[in-house]
């Protein structure tokens, strides 16, 4: 197991071939996804996308919705958060 100090952070402005990465370890459920720490909140608050806008969704879900946990967006100036607008502008090297 790395030690904190081992894991290196990559500071954006970020590589296609790095946004690309990133992007699909969002998309494949093999670890904890990138998410907004500044918009998050003690209720655990969650949004949906409804009618292609972002909505609050306190507990029901309708089908076929998809469930934003204020995960974030690798750009090319780093992770772009949907619901806030934040940037966070690091990210750890997916080679360590």
């Amino acid at each position: 197991m790395l030690q904190e100090e081992e894991i290196k952070r990559i500071l954006a402005p970020w590589s296609d071939e790095l946004v690309n990465r990133l992007n699909d370890y969002q998309r494949c459920g093999g670890g904890h996804p990138y998410t907004c720490g500044t918009c998050r909140d003690k209720y655990h608050t969650r949004f949906i996308v409804k009618n292609g806008k972002l909505v609050y969704a306190p507990n029901e879900y309708g089908e076929h919705v998809v469930i934003m946990d204020r995960e974030l967006v690798a750009t090319q100036h780093g992770w772009v958060c949907h619901t806030c607008d934040n940037i966070q502008d690091w990210c750890f090297d997916p080679n360590s």
